[in-house]
């Protein structure tokens, strides 16, 4: 405030007396913005009306926002210093053994000590060290690995066979390499699907959502509920399939894909054929359903007529039943040339096991609860004593090569097979066995 002696004017301040001409200064009148009623000049509240002062108002906002601005500030100097330390770590932690490019497949492994998950070799031995929150399969020579950056966010990124950081972590969400690209999103909307290449370069931004990509195609899908429909994109983002079928098959296999439609413009009793990479109905769409095909068949249902595995040419090879109806009733597709199947009789069970190609019963396990397909030929099996579940494998020849000790297996897949194995914790440990039944890897984790 300046003197109100008009020859002084200097800066005074607060001061009630000017110090360069000793003038008692006379505090301008304040008036309420309200009412209009004068007020004394340090009240807070008008007399009159008892509204705030828009002076206090305006004081009280800009004390608020000079502390959100400096709270702000602080919280972006931590987040900033917390991501430089993170960054630092990631680059100075990530000394794998060796510092070279394994040439057997890699395995993700739960580490009890660090309470991280690093990857092991087939031996067992954990070659890429214990750093990260998850850790998935390596798919086209990168695996996707989960980080913690800060607080409570948690990024994936992508690493190579040797541990190197080859993508580093800052995406919400992402999948697996397929055909050279992977899906990546930030944040919870979900408008559009992104792709990035290897390098870590987003390559295609899609409107729609999608799956991955396979031999070149990914399947979209536009709408929601009845009026959602699927079609294909190139990696141009182009249509070669327009979204135009109420199902379809999320990848091509063999050179063909399932598809569904309403016949006759019903909006009931969907019928499945299938078509090729550019469109063309290859097997008209007859079935009630139908699988993709594998080892050469595909699995289809429908009436009396259209149960079974038919060849690329839609001709029956293998007749199975319905599931109302007594006989052979298909529960799989082939794999490693057999095929998961029951016979019933009388709308009962008497037999389950595995099928041919020609239709002949060639593994009997009825002696089992239940069982799964074969792969790298080796069968999951299950039992059931008192409630209690329990699972194996057996071999081609139906012989029980891992006796049924693990609370859970998973299938076989680059020779080594993850099991659950019970322990005091409730949660179990996991581990890894190889083709012989040996355990090569466990892991204790709560």
């Amino acid at each position: 405030m300046k003197c109100t002696n008009q020859q002084c004017m200097k800066e005074i301040g607060d001061l009630m007396f000017c110090p360069y001409c000793g003038t008692k200064q006379e505090k301008p009148k304040v008036f309420c913005g309200y009412c209009g009623a004068e007020m004394d000049h340090d009240a807070v509240y008008c007399n009159n009306c008892g509204k705030k002062s828009f002076f206090i108002q305006q004081k009280e906002e800009e004390e608020t926002c000079k502390r959100e601005i400096e709270t702000s500030a602080k919280a972006e100097k931590k987040k900033e210093k917390a991501q430089s330390r993170t960054n630092k770590e990631i680059k100075a932690n990530i000394k794998y053994k060796g510092q070279f490019f394994h040439s057997g497949p890699l395995f993700p492994a739960w580490h009890e000590r660090s309470e991280k998950h690093g990857y092991i070799d087939l031996n067992g031995n954990m070659v890429i060290d214990a750093l990260f929150e998850s850790a998935e399969c390596f798919s086209e020579g990168l695996a996707r690995v989960r980080v913690k950056k800060y607080g409570y966010l948690q990024q994936y990124g992508y690493i190579d066979m040797a541990g190197n950081m080859i993508i580093p972590p800052q995406y919400d969400n992402a999948t697996d390499f397929s055909d050279g690209l992977a899906r990546v999103h930030n944040g919870f909307a979900r408008a559009e699907t992104s792709f990035i290449d290897k390098s870590g370069n987003v390559v295609l931004k899609h409107r729609s959502e999608c799956d991955d990509f396979h031999d070149g195609l990914a399947r979209i899908m536009i709408g929601k509920g009845k009026n959602q429909k699927y079609g294909f994109i190139d990696k141009n983002g182009k249509y070669i399939i327009k979204p135009e079928y109420k199902d379809l098959a999320w990848c091509f296999s063999e050179g063909l894909a399932y598809f569904a439609i309403y016949p006759n413009g019903q909006s009931y009793g969907r019928k499945y054929g299938f078509l090729d990479r550019m469109g063309n109905i290859i097997i008209q769409p007859l079935f009630d359903y139908a699988h993709n095909y594998s080892e050469g068949l595909a699995l289809i249902s429908g009436n009396w007529e259209n149960c079974g595995w038919i060849d690329r040419s839609g001709n029956k090879v293998v007749k199975a039943s319905c599931y109302y109806e007594d006989g052979l009733h298909a529960e799989g597709d082939f794999s490693d040339g057999l095929a998961k199947c029951s016979f019933y009789e009388k709308h009962k069970c008497v037999r389950k096991g595995f099928i041919d190609k020609e239709g002949n019963f060639v593994i009997d396990l009825s002696q089992y609860y239940d069982f799964r397909s074969f792969s790298e030929g080796f069968a999951v099996v299950e039992t059931q004593k008192e409630g209690k579940r329990k699972f194996g494998y057996i071999n081609k020849l139906g012989q029980l090569i891992v006796e049924p000790i693990y609370d859970y297996a998973w299938d076989f897949s680059c020779g080594l097979a993850m099991v659950k194995v019970e322990n005091n914790n409730s949660n179990g440990s996991f581990g890894y066995i190889n083709s012989k039944g040996t355990l090569v890897y466990l892991s204790n984790r709560s």
